[in-house]
């Protein structure tokens, strides 16, 4: 192995390919414990595919923390559907009817997002907050027609702004680029793109072809982690035929977690004492006198509504005593 390769590997993280959908929730349920997971796909139109995507995870039977969808093909007043414990966003301007970004996040996640123009191409700039860990993906269509060279301008002046503000982030770029960076296939703008993003701490996590035709087989659906850990991370790219894209996706290992990291339950006891003490400082004349069963009962209960009863908090469970 000489230099090269040997760089080469460095800024590269090896990538799982899986054939079958079976297979590939097999690896997901071993792996995807106390980790972040992304899946992407280009649907090539949301009216056409989404339901044969959603039926693809339902099969997977993962949810997803993260699902990000590229190249849309959504107007401004198109209906999107709602995933239940997700919250959604997408891009609203559109260099053509291709054109588009659409993501759902886990509501538990407490994402924020906003759309942002990085050298002409239009993404969604998403934060999230999963196990007390922030992450910062960057979801981008860039469509054909787009200068690649603005993009790759854009995105050094965007990690070099970042570069001293976000070093707690841990950084994601992820989407459908439109550019190649099959290792045999690197010309001089793939070249300066990979240049780019690995200056920026980038590893690229998706090297194998993730789009093929009858005549072709390119890697243009990339996924990049700034993180200092690359042993976390796992990606992996599912040859699925909902489009003539591959599904690209990541698991991002929290290695730091345990279960003593969740916060300690709490539980309710009553201070009895307390309650003793309000129950004795009472007149029940008028409930001891009903002779009704029915409506003695109602009336404690409703009586009962008027008093406090103390509750406390412990984070010890109380003993099951039994008389």
């Amino acid at each position: 192995m000489n230099v090269l390769d040997e760089l080469s590997d460095y800024r590269h993280v090896g990538c799982e390919e899986f054939d079958e959908c079976g297979v590939y929730a097999d690896y997901l349920r071993e792996n995807g414990m106390n980790a972040l997971s992304i899946i992407h796909l280009n649907i090539r139109s949301y009216r056409k595919n989404f339901d044969d995507f959603i039926i693809l995870l339902e099969c997977l039977k993962h949810k997803f923390d993260i699902v990000i969808l590229t190249e849309t093909w959504l107007s401004l007043d198109e209906n999107i559907t709602h995933l239940e414990e997700y919250c959604r966003f997408r891009t609203s301007v559109k260099f053509n009817q291709n054109d588009g970004v659409l993501i759902y996040v886990r509501s538990e996640l407490n994402a924020s997002c906003k759309e942002i123009n990085i050298g002409g191409v239009n993404c969604l700039d998403l934060d999230c907050y999963r196990d007390g860990q922030k992450f910062g993906v960057l979801c981008v269509y860039r469509c054909q027609g787009l200068d690649l060279s603005n993009f790759i301008g854009g995105l050094e002046d965007r990690y070099d702004d970042r570069r001293n503000s976000f070093n707690d982030t841990i950084e994601i770029i992820a989407g459908d680029i439109n550019c190649n960076i099959l290792l045999n296939q690197i010309n001089n703008i793939s070249n300066r793109y990979l240049d780019a993003l690995y200056e920026a701490g980038f590893v690229s996590c998706v090297n194998v072809p993730t789009r093929r035709t009858a005549f072709t087989s390119t890697c243009i659906d990339h996924i990049f982690v700034k993180h200092v850990d690359v042993e976390a991370l796992r990606p992996a790219v599912l040859r699925c035929d909902i489009t003539d894209h591959y599904a690209t996706s990541i698991l991002i290992k929290n290695k730091n977690y345990s279960p003593n990291m969740r916060p300690a339950p709490l539980y309710a006891s009553i201070d009895y004492l307390k309650l003793s003490e309000t129950v004795s400082r009472q007149n029940w004349d008028d409930i001891t006198t009903i002779e009704s069963v029915n409506q003695c009962t109602e009336s404690l209960l409703e009586k009962s509504k008027k008093y406090k009863i103390v509750v406390l908090l412990t984070n010890q469970k109380p003993l099951n005593l039994k008389k």
